[in-house]
Parts: structure tokens; sequence; C-alpha cells
């Protein structure tokens, strides 16, 4: 064998072993990966090598799974400290409920860094807008072919993946604004949500292709603009966040201030991508030579545009909901007067029952006390003593002056509230519990908190816009119920109730009567504690102060996930395991079981 051949043989043979043959394939194809990055302008061409370059990802995922590679192993290294570094920016943030002791109002200096750098880059591309994409795909082929593909294939996959996860959240907000707008019984269920999603992919493809994004950006301008106002004008419901758990940095934050940078967030980047894919074509429809490009980025910007618009309107349609049914708002008690109607009282009567603190009602709900007013000649025939009769209560309105009759209209306002509360949560658990989702430990039931719109099952309670389950709270429950049970869990400093799966029925009318007793006795002088409800069988009741990424750590009980809530004192209605060893739950127990007084219901 000649000198020569018998030097390069062995190494010939060390190029096409195990080893040396993945760096023959990787040599060619990045030769492969220059030679259409630099000869070809089209997309066309272009799809070809992004296929390649996805190809020798997966390829490299696979040779390294069999045998480790040096520099794989090097780059991952430095990947998992710039990881550390972005966990260490982590912040956690919740819904206050409590409010004491009161949190700075301070900004997250995370999401201030993230804001600044969406405005930076923003500021860069709005430099030069003409030249995106044309200039940089140029200046890119120049440099290197195979770069400007790695870059290409970065870009088209950030812009379908964003689309697919858009599209997703923009199915979600219309599920919430028909779950809003429609009961329950007439909301598509299935395979229909699976069809919206479908359907808002069509209309993003065809108006895409067909519609230039000058509009679409507008619009979404639009949409900051009204989230800008709103934060400007209201503070809307209290954030608190946690920065690092071991420096217990705190602060709290408002929620419109939060939705205001999430969407500049989102604007930035559909105009950041918009620029990147088409941006010297803003006016136009199409492009023959980057046709792939320019409907990946239209179909983003139209998919991003949509849903920050139903995000606004399903918002207005909130807050508007929300400002009529708050129950945190005070209300006066209503007296229905059942012999004559509102128009005809004369007006003397009216101002009297109104400087008494109660209110007319035009149509009579199931909180408005009945009454018969008296005239002046019947009124002489009437005794105190002739109070007790049955309702509706024979008065006349110059009667109101006495502070017994007023306490006991009063009186039987809260009974009739109590009354519709318990029919109407028993109604929508027991609604609730047939629709609930497989391995869910137990409902949110908080008619009184304006954030919960309807029973949530057992989840992440700051997520505030999850859909709930069967009716809303506001078709179900008068909204002087919600009111009063606001007033009466604020006074015994409870802010948010869990009820777990296996509670009867029967068994949480008995914890609502035990709350209203421990209410009618302490009048919010002594908040509600554990003992209070003693004497509830097959019932455990644990007031639990959960603070950000607090961990209860109930031992033998079902703990609900608020690793995320915030700040609450929450009251959990869990199935008494007799300390922690399970028993079995038998509803047949409480059928002759003692109660305690109710309250007045």
């Amino acid at each position: 064998m000649p000198p020569l051949l018998s030097r390069i043989q062995p190494r010939l043979r060390t190029l096409f072993s195990q080893r040396g043959a993945p760096a023959l394939y990787w040599v060619a194809a990045l030769g492969m990966l220059e030679y259409l990055g630099r000869s070809k302008s089209t997309d066309l061409f272009d799809l070809i090598g992004v296929c390649l370059v996805l190809v020798m990802v997966a390829s490299l995922a696979f040779f390294y799974q069999r045998r480790p590679i040096p520099v794989i192993d090097w780059l991952l290294a430095k990947l998992r400290i710039v990881r550390g570094l972005f966990e260490q920016q982590r912040i956690r943030i919740g819904v206050d409920y409590r409010g004491k002791p009161e949190l700075p109002d301070r900004f997250p200096a995370t999401l201030a860094r993230m804001g600044v750098t969406a405005l930076v880059g923003v500021v860069l591309l709005s430099s030069s807008p003409d030249s995106f994409p044309s200039d940089l795909r140029l200046f890119l082929k120049s440099v290197s072919g195979a770069v400007y593909l790695v870059l290409l294939s970065g870009l088209w996959v950030t812009l379908l993946g964003s689309t697919l996860i858009i599209s997703m959240f923009l199915a979600a907000e219309w599920n919430l604004l028909l779950a809003r707008m429609l009961p329950h019984e007439t909301r598509p269920v299935g395979l229909r949500y699976t069809g919206y999603l479908l359907g808002f992919g069509a209309v993003v493809l065809i108006a895409g292709h067909s519609t230039p994004i000058v509009p679409l950006i507008l619009l979404t301008i639009a949409g900051v603009s009204r989230t800008l106002f709103l934060a400007w004008n209201g503070p809307g419901i209290k954030r608190v966040w946690n920065a690092d758990k071991a420096s217990g940095l705190q602060g709290s934050i408002s929620s419109r201030k939060l939705e205001l940078w999430f969407l500049w967030i989102l604007f930035s980047g559909i105009y950041c991508l918009s620029l990147l894919s088409f941006g010297d074509r803003l006016d136009r429809i199409g492009s023959q030579n980057t046709w792939l490009t320019f409907n990946l980025g239209q179909a983003f910007a139209w998919s991003a545009s949509l849903f920050v618009t139903l995000h606004n309107v399903q918002a207005i349609w909130r807050d508007i909901a929300r400002a009529k049914n708050d129950p945190t708002r005070p209300l006066r008690p209503r007296l229905w007067v059942c012999n004559s109607g509102s128009e005809s009282l004369p007006v003397g009567a009216q101002d009297i029952i109104r400087s008494s603190g109660f209110d007319i009602a035009g149509e009579r709900s199931a909180t408005d006390v009945p009454v018969n007013l008296l005239d002046d000649s019947r009124a002489e025939q009437l005794r105190a003593s002739d109070w007790n009769t049955s309702w509706p209560l024979a008065m006349h309105s110059s009667q109101l002056e006495d502070e017994g009759l007023v306490w006991k209209l009063g009186r039987r306002h809260e009974i009739l509230c109590r009354r519709a509360l318990r029919r109407g949560l028993e109604s929508l658990i027991k609604d609730a519990r047939a629709k609930l989702p497989k391995q869910t430990t137990g409902l949110w039931v908080n008619p009184h908190q304006p954030q919960f719109e309807g029973i949530l099952p057992d989840g992440d309670a700051s997520e505030l816009e999850q859909e709930f389950l069967g009716e809303s709270f506001d078709r179900k429950l008068p909204l002087a119920a919600r009111s009063h049970l606001a007033g009466v869990l604020k006074a015994l400093d409870i802010d948010l109730i869990f009820m777990e799966n296996a509670v009867s029925l029967r068994a949480f009318r008995r914890v609502l009567g035990a709350l209203w007793e421990t209410y009618d006795i302490h009048a919010g002088k002594l908040p509600a504690e554990e003992r209070h409800f003693t004497g509830i069988l097959g019932v455990r009741v644990v007031l639990i102060d959960v603070d950000l990424g607090g961990d209860a750590q109930l031992t033998g009980y079902p703990e609900p996930e608020y690793d995320e809530i915030g700040r609450a004192r929450i009251l959990h209605i869990f199935r008494d395991r007799g300390g922690d060893s399970p028993v079995e739950f038998d509803p047949s127990l409480f059928d002759f079981t003692p109660s305690p007084v109710l309250g007045g219901v």
C-alpha cells in the first residue's frame, strides 16, 4: 500500500465511523444551508432550507441521546445558567382579598424591565420600518446563508406557535363572553368549542390573506387606550405580588395596571413581528417572493388583534355586569307594598319610608319585605300588638318612627335574604357538581365577591377569568341576598369559602346556619373561629389564613390549589375524617341530626 494511502485510510475509517459519520453529515448539511440561503430569494427555497434546519435539529437531538456531544453539553450548561437567571426574576401574582396589613403600592421590577425592553424593541424597529424585512433579508444573506435560514426558522416557528396559542386564548375569551351572556342551558359545549377554534382559524387565514394590517394595528391601539383609560380612572381588583420567597419582597398593584402591562407587551409583539414579517408592505395585501412569511405574519397579527378586541369587549361586558351586580355595594332593604303600587303611594308616605332607611320596590323580588300600608282611617285602630301578625304586615307609614317596627322589618329582610341564599346556593351547587371535571376535590362558592361570577371548580382561585360551572350568581341569587352575605362574612372576617365535594347539601345548610348564628350573636365584634362550627356531625370546618405562596398543609384533607391566591382567610368545609383517618360519607346520617339554631332562617 502506498505511504500516502496508508496515512489517509485510518482517517477515512474514523470519519465514517460512529463518531465521524455525524460530523460528515453536519458538514454537508451546513454546506447545503449556506447554498440555499445565499442563492435563492423566494420563500419556496427558504421553506426547503427551514425544513432542513428542523431535520438537523431533530437529528442532533437523536445523536445526543445516543452519545453525549461536548459542544452540546457546554451549550446546555450555559442555558441552565440563563434559565436560573430568569427564574430569579420570577414573580407570583395573586388577589389581595385581605387588604391588611396594607402593602406598598409599587410596580414589580421584573415587569418594569420587560415593559422597557418591549419599548426599546418598538423604538429600534420603528427607526426605519421600510428596511424590514427586505433589507434585513439581504444583509443576513450577505453575511451567511445558514445564519439567515436559522433565524428565519425561528421567526416562522414563533409566528406559527404564537398564532396557535393566541387562537386558543381567543376561543377561551369567546367562551367566557358566552358564559356571561347566555344561560348555561343554551351554552355550546363539547365539540362546539373546537368548532369555534376552527372558525376563528378560518377567519384569521381568510382575512389575513385579503386584508391589510393597518386597521388591525389601529384597533389594537384602541383596545390598549381603553385599558389605559380604565387604569387611570379606577383601581380595579387589588393584586399582591411576591418577587422572592427568601427576600420576602412584596407589594400591591392594581389589576388595571397589570392588564395594561400585558396588553402593552402583546401590542409590542404584534408590532415588532409584523415589521419583521412584512414591514415594508403594511398597506399591501400580498407578496410573490415572500408569500409564506407574509401570510404567517398576517395570521399572527389578525389573531392577536382579534384577541385584544374580543378581550376588551368581554372586559367591558364584565365591568358593566360587576358594577350593576356588585355585592360589596351597600344596599338598603326594600319594602313591597302589596295593596298599592309604588307610583300610587302618597308622596308623604314615600318620604317617610325612605327616611327610615328603606326603599320602595317597583317589582317584587324574593328579598323584599311585604307590607300592607293602611290609610289614615284604619291606622287609628292599629295597635302596637298588631305588629306581630302574619306577613304581609299591616302598618301605617307614620309607625316607621318606632324603632321596634324598623328593627322588625330589617330582621325580616335578613331572613328573606338568608332563605334566598340557601335555596339559590343549593341549586347552584347541585348543578355545578353535575358538571364537575374529573379529579376535582371541591368548589369555590363565593357569591359575596364581585370577582366570582359563578361557582368555580377546585384550582387556582387567582384565575378569576376561568369559566364557571352552571348558572351565574346574578341569575340565581338576588343582589340583596349577596350583599347581605358579603356584610356577614366581612363582619366574621372570612374572605373565601371552599367546599369539598363529599359534603352534602344538608351539611352545607347547617354550616350556613352556624354562620348566621355567629353573626347574630357577636354582631361583627368577634371573627368566626372553628369552634363556632363544632357539633355539625360529619363536617369539619377549617379556617386558614393564606398568604402569597403559603401552604396550609392540611393533614388528611384535600388541600385546594391556592399557591398563587394572594392573601385571604378561607373557610374550608370538609367531610369529617375523624382525625387523619378517612371515613366513609353517608348522607343518611344527616336525616335526624340535631343542628344549630339557623339564626332566623
